[in-house]
C-alpha cells in the first residue's frame, strides 16, 4: 500500500511521488495498520498516525556518509544502547 509519509527517500519520492511510501500491513486489525518501509511509523489506510517510527533520527544519507567514511568495512561501534521502558 502506498500512503503519505513525511520521511526521506530518494527513490521513492521518484517512484511514488513526493511524500508518498510504500507501507506494509501489520498483523493488527480494526482498525488495518500499515508500518511505512522507510522509518517504521505506523498508520491507519486513512493516514492517522497510530506509533511515531523509531528510524526518523537517521536519514539514508547519514547511512551512505558513515559508509563511505569506513569505506563500507564491519566497524566495531561497541555494544548497543540498553532498551528504555516508555
Amino acid at each position: 500500500m502506498i500512503l503519505s509519509c513525511n520521511c526521506e527517500h530518494e527513490y521513492q519520492d521518484r517512484r511514488c511521488g513526493r511524500g508518498r511510501r510504500y507501507h506494509t500491513e501489520t498483523t493488527q486489525r480494526n482498525p488495518t495498520i500499515y508500518r511505512c518501509t522507510v522509518c517504521s511509523t505506523e498508520r491507519t489506510e486513512t493516514g492517522e498516525v497510530t506509533k511515531t517510527g523509531h528510524r526518523d533520527r537517521c536519514s539514508w544519507q547519514d547511512v551512505v556518509d558513515f559508509c563511505r567514511r569506513y569505506g563500507g568495512k564491519a566497524v566495531n561501534i561497541g555494544p548497543p544502547p540498553k532498551a528504555v521502558k516508555s
